[in-house]
């Protein structure tokens, strides 16, 4: 009943005078079911931009074809108004600003910033009313229904608190008058320019004379009939052979051959011998051979179609029937050159060889590493432009044309046309015809796509261009001597006129709807106040960013395809589909420019491009400042270093100076041994080492311990009257060696003096030397001098 008073209404509106034309169909309905429009609605109206705006009890709604968005005030944005029940508006002199009467007040809704303001004055006020009395465009009122017609031809209404959108249609498709709705199956043409037209559930053969009329129907015996007959068996494909012969496939009844005897009559043989009765396509080659495609066996060959009793090869040698046993569809080139499309991948076989035996085939199939393989193993259907460029259909690839020139190569590139690159808008290909200037006419499951080669655009004709939704079958559409189309569907077929194009020119706006920004640590802002911005500016903490966007063609929103790109004019289009956002993750910064552009609902790229500057701000460590200042700190760093590297060496360099003065004092000490009359070594202590009191104290104790095996540490440390640690630190700091370091070094020293002077043996030396045991003594004696006791005393 509620689907009822709609229609009736805008029947009784055409009556009125408000429905002008009587071919008003409904394109889409919204309510509270389907959409976010809830409530009263009272109001609606376009603004300069192409946004709808629908005025409720609850606020005022922006509608993008997608989706309504719900505004009104908020609390401590500064706007009085009290309640939310829009009961009017009216747009602004501007065209976007949107005024608003809410009870007995008028606001004003500013476009720019998406929040309602006060009427301030008497002469914005007076401003206001002006504009509402020269608005024409708006809605007008009815009897509770507002209408409204936009500048693309759609009526809109408001009804019952239900948006309804009307469009003027005039179908294009005219029937073929059928007994009963069904399945077409094939459509052929003969040498006579007559059509033959089968259905699949009757299994009946029409045939119609060159402009479509009825010539009668074929019945088992042969004879063409004006009464409606069944052939018996559901026919799949007709082909005509050199000789004028028909050969009817079928399904499941095998192959037929008719012969004709006289006019309206035909000898109607059964062809025995295929192994399998499903066939689906019959092709001559050059030899005249017949090659027949079968849905469960393979590809067979008939040598000798005009034989009484043809014979049938089956289970051909080089056919892979292991996995290629589903044909649909059997092309063969000029050259002879075979082509077989299967549910398993594309067949390719010359078929020049007059031995079937010695025919081998290739196989192609989609490759995961390869790009330019075939787009589905699924494949459909195969056409040749008049040039001898090939396309093949497949069941979700869309078309791949093949690029390679040698056929019968191992491996084949294709070029795909599919809704991943935007060339086709389904990926569903049932069936193609070549339909003259560089086009071809592909078969969807509910579309008929007129796909031009030379400008790589498409034009789509489907529910909203036939105003009924056809689900088409997999036979190919015929062009008619009269130039119309006819197409076959599930329900029967139709004619269409010889020019399908239908290109629009209708180019929507494309408005950016929202923009959501992410910022680190503060979750996200959405900003709808976004369709006039020009440039997008980030903060350094906001990286992460969606735009969101609609195309303005309330025809059929979900029909129209995006594209964008990030840069220079050079970049490559990004197609998306249907998705009306965009996210750019971590953006680093810089500045960016995007790019988006759409097709309309007729799946026509339009020169709509929205550009969009967007600037990310650096963080101050992505400045170059950030770079001086590291470069700066590194060069102080690297400064500090060397100097710190080169005090180190000057500061070692001076201990091994003090460490060998201090040490020649006491080599010095063993030649006081044999010269008694000369002052101590510490007596003699160089004014260079400043006469310090505590080496001249250790100096003494090393220069009375030289010998003393027992001396140690402890004990120099008393003779110093200092601690073991201070002992320690204070060699350290002036000669950068130990206290036992020292006293060994004083001690190797001295034997060398030894080993030099006097004929001692190495054991005596080393006792002498406060050594306990030589083998120790050789030992260091080699660390510190580098050769042992013995080869330093025979140097000598």
């Amino acid at each position: 009943m509620r689907r009822f008073i709609p229609s009736l209404l805008l029947f009784l509106l055409s009556l009125t005078g408000y429905g002008q034309d009587s071919h008003l169909v409904e394109l889409h309905h919204y309510d509270e079911t389907n959409s976010n429009l809830a409530g009263h609605t009272t109001q609606l109206l376009q603004d300069r931009n192409g946004f709808l705006w629908i005025a409720t009890w609850n606020g005022i709604c922006r509608f993008d074809g997608y989706e309504f968005r719900r505004l009104k005030p908020q609390p401590g944005d500064g706007c009085t108004m009290a309640s939310d029940r829009i009961r009017d508006i009216w747009l602004a002199d501007n065209g976007m600003d949107i005024y608003c009467r809410s009870d007995d007040a008028i606001y004003r809704f500013d476009a720019g910033t998406y929040r309602f303001c006060n009427i301030e004055s008497e002469e914005e006020l007076h401003d206001a009313e002006g504009c509402r009395n020269r608005q024409f465009t708006r809605g007008t009122r009815h009897d509770e229904i507002v209408d409204y017609d936009d500048p693309q031809g759609l009526r809109w209404q408001l009804r019952e608190n239900v948006l309804y959108c009307y469009t003027h249609v005039e179908t294009p498709a005219q029937p073929l008058p059928m007994e009963q709705p069904d399945l077409v199956r094939c459509i052929f043409m003969d040498s006579q320019q007559r059509i033959w037209l089968a259905t699949r559930e009757d299994a009946t053969v029409r045939l119609l004379d060159s402009k479509g009329s009825l010539l009668g129907y074929l019945g088992a015996d042969g004879r063409i009939s004006r009464n409606y007959c069944s052939f018996g068996q559901a026919v799949y494909c007709i082909t005509e052979a050199s000789d004028g012969s028909l050969w009817v496939g079928t399904k499941p009844g095998g192959l037929f051959r008719l012969t004709r005897q006289s006019e309206g009559m035909y000898k109607v043989d059964a062809v025995n011998g295929l192994e399998n009765p499903n066939v689906y396509s019959v092709a001559q080659d050059h030899h005249g051979r017949l090659w027949v495609a079968t849905l469960g066996g393979g590809i067979a060959c008939i040598e000798q179609p005009s034989a009484a009793q043809p014979v049938v090869h089956n289970r051909l040698k080089g056919f892979p029937e292991d996995v290629c046993q589903k044909v649909r569809y059997i092309h063969i080139t000029p050259d002879d050159i075979l082509l077989a499309t299967t549910t398993e991948g594309l067949i390719v076989g010359s078929v020049s060889d007059t031995n079937v035996e010695n025919i081998r085939f290739h196989r192609h199939v989609k490759e995961p590493l390869r790009p330019q393989s075939l787009s589905c193993n699924a494949t459909m259907d195969i056409v040749a432009s008049p040039e001898g460029r090939l396309f093949v259909s497949t069941e979700t690839g869309g078309v791949c044309q093949i690029l390679s020139s040698q056929l019968l190569s191992d491996t084949l590139d294709f070029r795909h046309y599919n809704t991943q690159n935007g060339l086709l808008p389904t990926d569903m290909t049932v069936g193609m015809v070549y339909a003259n200037g560089g086009k071809l006419l592909v078969v969807g499951n509910t579309q008929l796509i007129i796909l031009d080669l030379l400008h790589d655009t498409y034009e789509c004709l489907d529910h909203h261009f036939f105003h009924h939704l056809y689900w088409f079958s997999e036979t190919r559409p015929l062009l008619l001597r009269d130039g119309r189309w006819l197409v076959g569907t599930r329900e029967g077929a139709f004619f269409l006129p010889q020019s399908l194009a239908h290109r629009s020119n209708y180019q929507p706006p494309l408005l950016l709807t929202s923009i959501t920004v992410q910022k680190r640590g503060e979750g996200s802002v959405e900003h709808l106040a976004v369709h006039q911005l020009d440039t997008l500016r980030l903060a350094p903490s906001e990286r992460s960013v969606t735009i969101h966007f609609a195309a303005l063609d309330f025809t059929d929103p979900s029909a129209i395809n995006y594209q964008f790109r990030l840069g220079a004019d050079t970049v490559a289009w990004t197609h998306i589909g249907h998705n009306r956002s965009i996210t750019l993750p971590m953006l680093e910064p810089d500045t960016y420019t995007l790019a988006i552009r759409s097709t309309n609902a007729d799946g026509q790229w339009t020169n709509n491009t929205r550009l969009l500057t967007i600037i990310v701000e650096p963080t101050f460590w992505e400045t170059p400042w950030a770079l001086l200042l590291i470069l700066f700190v590194a060069l102080i760093v690297v400064a500090a270093v060397v100097f710190t590297i080169l005090y180190i060496r000057r500061i070692k360099r001076h201990q091994q100076q003090t460490l060998e003065a201090y040490l020649k004092l006491v080599a010095e000490y063993s030649e006081e041994e044999q010269s008694p009359q000369e002052p101590s070594a510490v007596a003699r202590q160089p004014e260079s080492l400043d006469g310090d009191p505590f080496m001249q104290r250790v100096l003494t104790f090393v220069e009375q311990h030289l010998g003393d095996s027992n001396a140690d540490i402890g004990q120099m440390a008393e003779a110093c009257a200092v601690s073991r640690s201070v002992l320690q630190r204070r060699m350290k700091q002036l000669m950068g060696v130990s206290p036992g370091d020292f006293l060994r070094e004083a001690r190797i020293k001295h034997a060398a003096q030894l080993l030099q002077q006097s004929g001692a043996h190495v054991s005596d030396v080393a006792y002498r030397c406060g050594f306990s045991d030589p083998k120790y003594f050789s030992r260091c004696f080699k660390q510190s001098l580098g050769v042992s006791p013995s080869e330093f005393k025979a140097k000598f």
